[in-house]
């Protein structure tokens, strides 16, 4: 029997190397050295280079420039602050959050100075030069309790006490355990070069570098409007009496309470949609509201509810969706795009209807073609005390509403603000749950298979980081679609698609994430139940809900 493999690299690229050779030994005679190169892809799964070769593979390096590379690097960055801030406040209690633009945003119980910010991040500097190995170790569940009982992290173990496995994940720096992120790492901490520390507001910033530039750290970072209203969404796990994952889990299990968490998730956004009704109407002269967010954050379902809710106060309403002003496809189908949007179409038929005058409304036919604008047959008319409602991606950008006087435009911005977290470290994306959205909704309502749609979320990823967050601080009014019981509901949909996707012994290009996604399902006890109601924004992925989806 051999000792002797091959290890496979674009461009032609192989080396033989010898059983057992650690990846990054590997990169030491391909590059000399480490920088930004986060992991490796064997067989199209990420490993962290401290993986050991056992068989001939096809590899592609993982780069921070990559979006699996940057998640590693971040995750690395997180690990570090973890690592130091025990040494430094080993009593701390601290909470990491939610992200501001690229950085983690840190809650403590007690605000620090900036010079016990600064001990903290000399001490992940020490890290760093120390050059510490991080390997991914397997430990008991007794292991894992003393573990997190040492870092103050006891309730986190409530998540993971009702699992089945018999082994879980943590990391080891320097022969100190560290709690799991639910993800891969760099193999040492000589590659965490880039980061900064900084006091911000009552907590603290912990800033990682540009995705485009791992050498370059934003120097100024204001807080947008989402960061405001998440901060206001944290107080909803405690009203509903949902606090951790833990907690929904127990929920799932009681008809009754489960009923109720439904109820009162449902009438609190009912309640939100009232407020923005009574928002809009105070005003006294809106005469368009433009409704945006990303992907899979509800907007088709939410234009509808506040059609109907402005209608119930006599208000007449004209709905318009803003896909179906694109222009006829080319070769490029860069829906995202406001280039794509025929403004000049859309501009005239918003003031026609300003006008009084009755439109022919345009529907984009995305099959024929790969895209073509058609005559819907229906038609529409706006009287002068009528408000026009859009609906898109692009409402938030102001080139959008130019042609409009401000005081006569409303903006709102839909998403999934996720509140739930899988420990004190590691809250749920908000990404994967729009993700687990889309997978959803696609595969039920578009016949779409999995690999397709994630072939395509990188683009649609990027796509909104040009076209949707950089305007939010443009919107009136954020509205948050997350249903805090939506994960269990979803699972119940997802877990056969991904099932019918997963090859473990030829995994496809997408087996990272797919796993990731299979991870965050798994800390989630399924949740069958017919008590959504037909008007919910969660209808709009599963299906039979009243609404156009």
């Amino acid at each position: 029997m051999t000792n002797v493999i091959k290890v496979n690299f674009k461009d032609d690229l192989t080396l033989t190397v010898k059983k057992g050779t650690k990846a990054k030994d590997v990169i030491k005679r391909l590059s000399g050295e480490y920088v930004n190169i986060m992991g490796i892809r064997v067989d199209n799964k990420v490993h962290m280079l401290n993986y050991s070769f056992s068989r001939d593979c096809n590899c592609e390096i993982v780069d921070y420039y990559s979006a699996q590379g940057h998640n590693i690097y971040a995750r690395s960055v997180k690990l570090l602050f973890i690592a130091a801030i025990r040494e430094v406040f080993p009593d701390l209690k601290y909470v990491i959050e939610n992200k501001i633009g690229e950085h983690y945003y840190i809650s403590t119980e007690k605000k620090l100075t900036s010079s016990q910010i600064a001990k903290i991040e000399e001490k992940m500097k020490e890290f760093v030069d120390a050059k510490y190995s991080i390997t991914k170790e397997r430990v008991t569940f007794t292991e894992l309790k003393e573990i997190y009982t040492k870092i103050g992290n006891e309730e986190a173990l409530e998540n993971l006490r009702s699992s089945l496995e018999v082994l879980f994940s943590v990391y080891n720096i320097n022969d100190k355990y560290y709690p799991w992120l639910y993800g891969r790492v760099v193999h040492s901490t000589e590659v965490i070069t880039s980061f900064a520390l900084e006091s911000y507001n009552e907590g603290i910033l912990l800033k990682l570098p540009y995705r485009d530039d791992i050498n370059c750290i934003e120097k100024e970072v204001h807080a947008n409007a989402v960061h405001h209203t998440f901060k206001r969404e944290m107080r909803l796990p405690e009203t509903l009496g949902v606090k951790s994952i833990h907690d929904l889990n127990k929920k799932a299990y009681d008809e009754k309470e489960l009923e109720r968490i439904i109820l009162m998730a449902e009438e609190r956004q009912n309640k939100q949609i009232y407020k923005i009704t009574d928002n809009i109407l105070s005003r006294g002269n809106i005469r368009v509201i433009f409704i945006s967010g990303p992907s899979s954050s509800g907007k088709t379902t939410f234009a509808q509810r506040l059609q109907i809710s402005l209608e119930c106060e006599g208000i007449s309403t004209v709905l318009l969706n803003m896909d179906d002003y694109f222009k006829n496809a080319s070769i490029s189908k860069d829906y995202e795009s406001f280039n794509h949007l025929d403004y000049e179409f859309f501009k005239t038929q918003v003031n026609e209807l300003f006008l009084g005058k009755t439109i022919n409304l345009p529907l984009y036919n995305f099959k024929n073609n790969g895209g073509t604008r058609e005559d819907s047959g229906k038609k529409a008319s706006l009287p002068s005390n009528g408000i026009l409602l859009v609906e898109g991606i692009h409402g938030l950008n102001p080139k959008i509403s130019d042609f409009i006087p401000k005081e006569n435009v409303f903006k709102v911005y839909i998403a999934p603000l996720v509140t739930l977290s899988f420990d004190s470290y590691t809250k749920i994306s908000s990404n994967n749950v729009r993700l687990l959205r889309r997978i959803v909704r696609d595969y039920q309502d578009r016949k779409v298979k999995l690999l397709d749609t994630l072939t395509r979320w990188n683009s649609v990823i990027h796509a909104e980081k040009e076209n949707i967050f950089k305007y939010v601080d443009e919107a009136d009014v954020i509205f948050n679609s997350m249903l805090i019981y939506e994960i269990g509901v979803l699972k119940v949909f997802a877990e056969p698609i991904f099932r019918d996707s997963i090859d473990a012994a030829n995994p496809n290009e997408h087996f990272s994430t797919i796993r990731e996604m299979c991870s965050m399902l798994s800390s989630f006890e399924p949740i069958h139940t017919d008590k959504i109601p037909n008007n919910s924004i969660l209808k709009e992925f599963v299906g039979s809900g009243c609404f156009k989806r």
